[in-house]
């Protein structure tokens, strides 16, 4: 091997640096999430003992392996901490399957059907905690987000369906940050103390829904609409749901990273060409900087939309750190940011590996930044249609991982979907969100 191959071998090697270290961060995330207790075994002891032997015997002679080493111990350290933390927080045994009166504050948009209404309850008396809560009864008052009430409830630990290969309930509850679930029992004391005590966020998103209520009324899929605007699935029909698994494109019925990643992108390229327009301003501020900024911005302001839940946080960090090495000009490798935006996602919250959209967005966008390259001297729409039967083919088995299923005629749905929802449906979606904004705040 000549001494120029060797360099650009390493330097190759160099642009996927971090997400090396990143992937070794998360294989210690993982380790740990597989427990099924928070105490360590003398097996583990020893393998962790094993470890830091390494890193040492390592540090100065092979330093990328030594790295590596200490990126996989402080996952497992990192992840095992917030585990341990959030466990502490677990409710005494004394206010679980009693009645228990209680005072908090209603933190989500409530689900509601013709049975019941299911939402989060931030109880801040007599524990602090936030449970979901399950509240029956065809007369029951209706729930508005933000509201401080006094109820009656009876609670229970996490325990919930956990079948193969299927939606585990617990851990979901568990990545939520979820201490215990339980419902309102009818009693005289329940009653409302006070309205709006909440994040003015929460209060937008609860005035979005009322505003577009009426409109959506009628509409086949207005359940959809206000899953793309709200992040709200709560509202999509069963038959809508079926579909969408059918044909593999439940992703494009919800908020995900695709949709912030459409929208902050759309509002850098609108923000770039006006501020161009200007011969001063670009002089003062490049245009690529002052549209990384928008699109920060518009990022931030779909994921709070949208509740900021662990998949819209996923996506604000991934874009973020795009926007950002744009904003710093720096010249990373798009591998370099694509290993700091995972590391960041996992610092922020190590449970996102128990959310299936974490292993879906992280492949997903690995799998496009990969295409990208392999047809980047194609025509512009023979591109797209190269790269989107290669997402369909790569996504296979995972989804078929996941979900023990696939269709055959997935490629094609997302083929046609893909581009109409988010050229389409979802920016007509928010356009309609943000004139009912205009109408609440005059």
């Amino acid at each position: 091997m000549t001494g120029t191959s060797f360099h650009l071998i390493k330097v190759n090697l160099s642009k996927i640096l971090m997400l090396f270290n990143a992937l070794f961060f998360l294989a210690g995330v993982v380790v740990f999430s597989a427990k099924n207790t928070l105490e360590l075994s003398a097996v583990e002891i020893v393998l962790i003992l094993v470890l830091f032997i390494a890193f040492f015997t390592t540090f100065r002679r092979k330093n990328s392996i030594s790295v590596k080493i200490l990126f996989t111990l402080v996952g497992f350290a990192w992840m095992g901490v917030f585990s341990h933390t959030l466990m502490n927080q677990g409710l005494d045994e004394e206010f679980l399957n009693q009645p228990i009166e209680t005072r908090g504050f209603v933190v989500s948009l409530p689900s509601s059907s013709v049975q019941k209404s299911i939402f989060l309850y931030k109880v801040v008396e007599p524990f602090s905690a936030e449970v979901r809560l399950s509240w029956y009864g065809v007369d029951r008052t209706k729930l508005v987000v933000g509201d401080e009430w006094m109820l009656t409830v009876k609670l229970k630990h996490n325990n919930g369906l956990r079948n193969q290969g299927g939606f585990d309930y617990e851990k979901w509850l568990f990545a939520n940050k979820i201490s215990a679930t339980g419902y309102v029992r009818t009693n005289e004391s329940n009653k409302i103390l006070s309205s709006s005590n909440t994040a003015l966020i929460h209060q937008l998103r609860q005035s979005i829904r009322t505003t577009l209520s009426p409109y959506l009324h009628e509409l086949d899929f207005s359940g959809v609409i206000n899953a793309l605007v709200l992040g709200d699935r709560s509202l999509i029909e069963d038959k809508h749901w079926l579909l969408f698994q059918q044909t593999n494109t439940t992703h494009l019925s919800v908020i995900s990273g695709l949709h912030i990643g459409l929208i902050s992108t759309l509002l850098f390229f609108i923000a770039s060409f006006v501020w161009r327009l200007s011969r001063r301003l670009v002089i003062v501020i490049p245009a690529q900087v002052v549209g990384a900024f928008f699109g920060i911005v518009g990022a931030l302001s779909y994921a709070l939309i949208a509740g900021f839940s662990i998949p819209t946080q996923r996506a604000f960090i991934m874009a973020s750190v795009a926007f950002l090495s744009i904003i710093l000009r720096t010249h990373y490798s798009v591998w370099t940011l694509y290993g700091l935006a995972m590391l960041l996602v996992l610092l922020f919250n190590p449970l996102s590996v128990y959310d299936v959209g974490f292993w879906l967005s992280f492949y997903a966008v690995g799998v496009i930044l990969y295409g990208v390259s392999l047809f980047s001297n194609k025509p512009a729409l023979l591109k797209l249609v190269y790269l989107q039967l290669v997402i369909c083919v790569a996504m296979l088995p995972i989804t078929l991982w996941f979900f023990q299923s696939s269709s055959s005629l997935s490629g094609l749905a997302n083929l046609v979907a893909i581009p109409t929802f988010s050229f389409i449906v979802t920016p007509i979606s928010l356009l309609g969100a943000l004139f009912s904004i205009a109408e609440i705040t005059t």
